[in-house]
């Protein structure tokens, strides 16, 4: 399991409210959730795979980031920019850059199954 977390914010304050929704992209896997007042957010023990990330407030364009991958133990941050607009509109970002891992210091490393048949 894995985890989403972060800020969203907009250039006047923080969108009390806005829903934020993780998409597992390839089994449409979604899990859903509401920023608080700070505009913070959390979705917890989320499934591993590939990802897309939807957050959506009343008066602003949607904003969207796709590439992210989680994998066993990673607690990702992503904070969220929405710029004001209707919500038919869509920002966009597109990534396929390493997830930094945010809550912990620990070095660890995912072993595909080949390499565990592989010991001796």
């Amino acid at each position: 399991m894995a985890e989403i977390q972060g800020q969203c914010w907009t250039p006047v304050a923080p969108p009390y409210g806005a829903t934020v929704k993780a998409v597992q992209t390839d089994t449409q896997f979604t899990r859903t959730t509401t920023a608080g007042a700070d505009g913070g957010y959390v979705l917890p023990n989320l499934p591993l795979g590939p990802y897309r990330l939807e957050v959506t407030g009343q008066g602003f364009k949607t904003y969207v980031q796709s590439g992210i991958l989680l994998q066993v133990g990673n607690n990702v941050q992503i904070n969220a920019s929405l710029q004001v607009g209707a919500v038919s509109e869509n920002i966009e970002v597109k990534s396929q850059a390493s997830m930094v891992e945010t809550k912990d210091n620990a070095v660890s490393q995912v072993v595909d199954q080949r390499r565990i048949l592989e010991l001796p």
